[in-house]
């Protein structure tokens, strides 16, 4: 059987995992230093405060910075699923996430298109937050 890796849910980042479930997009933001913090993790990167992190619903409205197609995934339980985009996204907020983008064609995407979250199935229980063009 071809099962696809999974990714290790904990109690930093099930709030996360929770939102790509309804189609949402969640990130950390730090009180503190006023930054957003991409991805889940318990110590802001930038003030290392531990004790202002909240999590923010933000827009899932996003720009595509730049993108790869790729053929050849790193496990073979995505080979059915080639070409695969993965790209680099400019968040409404401002910052940059890394991230698939899903249901489209190499034709669809540009440098600069208009993005929008989707929640992307992994297996039954486990979505992951990607991206699809806006149409």
């Amino acid at each position: 059987m071809n099962v696809k890796p999974i990714p290790e849910i904990n109690e930093f980042n099930q709030t996360y995992f929770d939102a790509a479930k309804e189609n949402k997009l969640v990130i950390q933001y730090c009180d503190a230093c006023q930054k957003y913090i991409v991805y889940p993790r318990n110590i802001c990167p930038s003030c290392l405060s531990k004790s202002y992190i909240k999590w923010r619903e933000v827009s899932g409205e996003a720009e595509l910075y730049t993108f790869a197609e790729v053929h050849r995934p790193q496990h073979k339980s995505l080979l059915n699923e080639v070409p695969i985009f993965l790209a680099a996204v400019k968040l409404k907020e401002g910052p940059i996430m890394i991230s698939r983008i899903v249901d489209c064609q190499a034709s669809d995407l540009e440098i600069g298109i208009k993005l929008q979250v989707k929640g992307y199935p992994v297996n039954d229980d486990i979505l992951i937050p990607v991206f699809t063009p806006n149409t």
